[in-house]
Formats: C-alpha cells, sequence, structure tokens
C-alpha cells in the first residue's frame, strides 16, 4: 500500500500510520528489529530528568539501525516527567544533547501517572513553540484544551484512549471521536490499546495514526506482535480507503 504523508512540518514528514514505545527494551537492536516489524518510522528517545539517563542508549539505538539502513524520525518525549517546568527542560536538554527539535509532550502527574494534565501541558506547549520546537503533547481527550494547543501552533495531538498502564483497554471513543470532529490538525490515538481489535476501532473513530508500547513490548512474542499491530494498521487503511 502506497502511503501519503500525514504529518508534514518544517522539520518532519510522517508516513507510517504506526508509532511504538520504545522506553521498555533492554538492548538497541531490540528496539531496532522491533521498529521495523512494525514500519515505523518515529523513533522515540528521552532521558529521565531525575538522573538524566537514557535506558539505552541513543547513539546506541543509532548505530544499530545504521547497521540495517533503516531511517528513523527522531522524537524527544518527555515521559517522565510530572510538571510543566520538567517537560520544557526535557526537551531543551534532548535538543542540546541530540539536536533534536520535535517533542512528544507528555505531562502526567496524577497519582498513579494514568492521565495527562491539560493545564500544564498547554503551559509547557507554548514555551516549547516559543523556542522552535514542532510539539506533539498528549491529551486527556477534551475539545477545548485539543483547540487551544491546535490555535497555539502543535503539529498533532495526542489523545488518551484509555488509562496507562492498567490492561483495561480502550473506552474513550466517543469524546475521542468529538475531538476529531473540532481540529483540523492530525490526531494520534494511544494509552490503553491491548489488541489489534482496538487499533483498527481507532482507526474506525478518525484517528490519523496509533501509538502502540506496552501491548507490544509486554507480548509473548515482541516481532510477532509488532507485525500483527502493522498489519492491523494496515488493514483499517485499506477498509477505509475501499469504504470512501
Amino acid at each position: 500500500m502506497t502511503l501519503n504523508p500525514w504529518l508534514k512540518t518544517k522539520k518532519v514528514e510522517l508516513t507510517s500510520r504506526l508509532m511504538i514505545g520504545t522506553e521498555q527494551y533492554n538492548s538497541a537492536e531490540m528496539i531496532r528489529d522491533v521498529t521495523i516489524a512494525a514500519g515505523a518510522e518515529l523513533l522515540i528517545a528521552t532521558i529521565n530528568p531525575k538522573d538524566r539517563s537514557s535506558g539505552v542508549a541513543i547513539t546506541d539505538v543509532a548505530k544499530a539501525f545504521e547497521k540495517v539502513d533503516y531511517k528513523c524520525v527522531y522524537v524527544s518525549t518527555t515521559s517522565f516527567v510530572h510538571s510543566a517546568q520538567e517537560a520544557i527542560d526535557t526537551a531543551l536538554k534532548m535538543r542540546e544533547l541530540f539536536d533534536i527539535e520535535f517533542v512528544k509532550l507528555d505531562v502526567r502527574n496524577d497519582a498513579k501517572q494514568r492521565w495527562a494534565n491539560n493545564f500544564e501541558v498547554i503551559e509547557a506547549a507554548e514555551v516549547l513553540l516559543r523556542q522552535g520546537f514542532d510539539v506533539m503533547p498528549m491529551i486527556t481527550p477534551d475539545p477545548y484544551a485539543a483547540m487551544k494547543l491546535q490555535d497555539m501552533g502543535c503539529c498533532a495531538l495526542r489523545l488518551s484512549a484509555g488509562e496507562l498502564g492498567t490492561g483495561k483497554g480502550i473506552y474513550n471513543l466517543e469524546v475521542m471521536e468529538n475531538v476529531r470532529s473540532m481540529v483540523s490538525i492530525p490526531c494520534i490515538g494511544e494509552t490503553g490499546i491491548i489488541n489489534v481489535t482496538e487499533v483498527t476501532q481507532l482507526f474506525g473513530i478518525g484517528m490519523d495514526a496509533v501509538l502502540v508500547n506496552s501491548a507490544i513490548a509486554q507480548a509473548n512474542k515482541t516481532i510477532e506482535m509488532a507485525t500483527a499491530m502493522r498489519l492491523a494498521v494496515e488493514s483499517s487503511l485499506y477498509y477505509k480507503e475501499a469504504t470512501l
């Protein structure tokens, strides 16, 4: 299937509709192999703001991809932060260290780290946009926060489909569909996805892409699950094309 870019900025162009997390793998080679199996092109890089560690070294991951001549777009993430200021500091540090100006913005500071704090996401996004970043924030689905972030200049929105790390599956479909209908920038469905059926459901309500992490990383066979998620995305896109 020939895919056209669904996200284009001055710095970034994305074609693959499947993104994957990288924080739960313990080797650069596994990150590479899962990314290739998923057909993903976005490579998520991060540091922990508490100790500035990055898990598997970003430079090692880059070398692993060079061996197979697989091109990726690097994006920094603020997944480990608990405040707007920590998110800003992390994004700035990633730009300083690795020249990454595309940020996957997260601020989760509820007790169980399951939901985005939309207020602090907006606060961090405002600063990072002024600093010249492409910003792709995650929000707890809310049309007013979504429209605010769009009007500020965010390149895409990531909408929480369920509670992070609970294994309960997705359940925010109605409000996500409402948000999708009110904004014109691309929307990504993520958090809570546990199987390929849920991937197809997210495309069914108009998501432009999905981000899958634990369902792949914690599967009995990660490569096979990454492949299954890729095929679910492709199936959804073929179905959409067939029913236009």
